[in-house]
């Protein structure tokens, strides 16, 4: 196997992932009485240093802007294999 080309790199950043809208994901902004199933706490979110601003491996709000780290949504999940908000698990 040859080493990677700058063509190689390109490819894999011109393919940027699909990710669900806010809507579709059942994303909901943080409330002042939510204390359980925050996005800093699901294994899909991190904090960008390069971007400036919190990402989630599922969501993309539109316009594309920070996840908030108190906020939620259905596919909200620890270990990737148990999905507690998520009603339909199949």
């Amino acid at each position: 196997m040859s080493d990677a080309t700058l063509a190689d790199y390109r490819r894999l950043i011109a393919d940027r992932p699909a990710k669900l809208t806010g809507p579709e994901a059942q994303y909901t902004p943080a409330s002042q009485n939510s204390t359980d199933y925050h996005c800093d706490q699901c294994r899909h979110f991190f904090i960008s240093k390069v971007a400036g601003y919190n990402v989630c491996e599922v969501v993309r709000l539109q316009p594309e802007k920070s996840i908030e780290s108190k906020a939620k949504c259905k596919f909200w999940t620890r270990t990737g294999e148990r999905f507690p908000l998520l009603n339909n698990h199949a």
